[in-house]
């Protein structure tokens, strides 16, 4: 009888495996393949109204993207092939003990780290060479890198690069190229940046280039500033302190998330120093933010000491607006120390890289599908959850952060923008159907659902 009843157990545990198994097989079919990522990845699949061909002729004969000519060193592409085969087929044994070591990670995250052959076999070999830009046959000095941590940076022809130019061009003086594919065709990247623009937070410029290298064309790249001292001018912010932020535990040790008492906020990197040691007492201010943050992770000072809350509250409501969670990863956001108020402000981006895409670790992690159908508390909190705030200090701060997200769902708020940018939204669409013809057309109602998910969120909290 008791042999019966272990079998029956053992059975009926079998089957909740089973049926647990294939229910989250499902899910995450169901969740990757109505993801905007997948969407827009496999546009034509979902979208046969334009053909390949057609959107090729209509990107050829209306976009107007600028034509620059990067004339690298053929050693330097040399160096560059070198840098990305050591990724696909590196064989030696330290590299085969870290993959071993990622595997174990994946079953026990606690007991061992992960390896990220981005960051411990690329990243450290990126630097900068000599090149030269040639724009209406002017010749400009620049340097270029290869840029980026993720396999669709390199997977193409079209490899990501950093190009940090002598003289100023498109009012640029520092930009990365990309395949539009790593920006998810570049649109939805620029259109958070109007958004930010728009409420009078930081961003950056972002088109389309048609890029030769060496006098071969390489097809048509997307564009995107990065954040320098220009870029601070073409914002019109007085020159201060660019840099990201990361948290530490008690011993120094980089973590991801924030435990009171036992975290702390520090610097990670500064940035363009350089350009701002010419500009600014780039001492003193490095002092200040230091001694801001030293005193904030003593509990010296409230975090509307460090930060500017209106400034943040608007930049999590555009987040959630976007559903560019992505973006305000701590390790995705760089920050301002605006010399003037003394108070850090964020700077976006990265947000057209939040639509979920399947992990590589071959894991079903938690997709943006659900905050794409419903936005639930914790993640519209979660823009804030790296500075150490969680629901109850965020009452402090809740008349502005709610407030701005009432504004910013209403209807006639995304009407004003899409009308306001209509016509550039039509010429990037165009140079997207050059760039690359397997995107689907841009979709604005993405923008309104969301809005539909912050009225809900809003209503959930106003009922508690």
């Amino acid at each position: 009888m008791i042999y019966k009843f272990k079998r029956l157990l053992l059975a009926l545990f079998l089957f909740l495996l089973v049926f647990v198994t294939i229910k989250e097989i499902a899910y995450g079919f169901i969740a990757y393949s109505q993801s905007t990522w997948v969407v827009q990845w496999f546009g034509n699949f979902y979208e046969s109204k334009i053909s390949i061909n057609d959107k090729k002729a209509i990107g050829k004969d209306s976009c107007n993207a600028e034509q620059i000519n990067l004339l690298i060193n053929e050693d330097i592409i040399i160096n560059h092939n070198y840098i990305i085969d050591s990724l696909w087929n590196n064989k030696t044994i330290e590299v085969k003990l870290k993959r071993l070591r990622h595997i174990i990670h994946l079953f026990y995250p606690n007991l061992i780290s992960g390896y990220d052959p981005y960051l411990e076999i690329i990243m450290p070999k990126m630097d900068y060479d000599e090149c030269k830009i040639v724009h209406e046959n002017k010749k400009i000095h620049a340097e270029v890198k290869l840029t980026g941590g993720q396999l669709d940076h390199f997977n193409t022809s079209r490899r990501s690069l950093r190009v940090k130019s002598e003289k100023k061009i498109f009012n640029m003086n520092v930009f990365n190229l990309y395949h539009p594919k790593v920006r998810l065709g570049g649109i939805y990247e620029w259109l958070g940046h109007m958004l930010l623009e728009n409420e009078g937070l930081i961003a950056l410029k972002t088109g389309y280039l048609n890029v030769s290298i060496n006098n071969k064309k390489k097809e048509l790249y997307f564009f995107q500033e990065h954040p320098s001292s220009n870029m601070l001018k073409n914002n019109h912010l007085s020159p201060g302190l660019l840099f990201r932020l990361c948290l530490r535990d008690s011993i120094g040790n980089r973590v991801t998330n924030y435990e009171e008492n036992n975290t702390k906020l520090t610097i990670e990197k500064y940035y363009d120093k350089s350009t701002l040691k010419t500009t600014i007492d780039f001492k003193k201010q490095k002092l200040i933010l230091e001694k801001l943050l030293e005193r904030f992770n003593k509990n010296e000072i409230s975090f509307d000491s460090l930060m500017s809350i209106k400034k943040l509250s608007k930049f999590s409501a555009i987040i959630n607006l976007i559903n560019g969670y992505h973006g305000a990863v701590l390790g995705n956001c760089y920050f301002y120390l605006n010399p003037e108020t003394l108070l850090i402000e964020p700077i976006g981006r990265e947000f057209a890289t939040n639509f979920y895409e399947p992990s590589w670790e071959l894991k079903f992690r938690s997709p943006y599908y659900l905050k794409e159908k419903s936005m639930k508390k914790d993640h519209v909190l979660s823009v804030l959850y790296p500075y150490g705030l969680d629901s109850v200090k965020l009452k402090n701060y809740e008349k502005f952060f709610i407030g701005d997200l009432k504004r910013i769902s209403k209807k006639s708020y995304l009407d004003t923008i899409f009308s306001l940018y209509s016509e550039e939204l039509l010429q990037r669409q165009y140079c997207l159907y050059e760039g690359d013809q397997s995107f689907k057309k841009f979709n604005p109602n993405l923008y309104y659902k969301n809005q539909k998910s912050i009225q809900n969120y809003i209503e959930t909290i106003n009922s508690e």
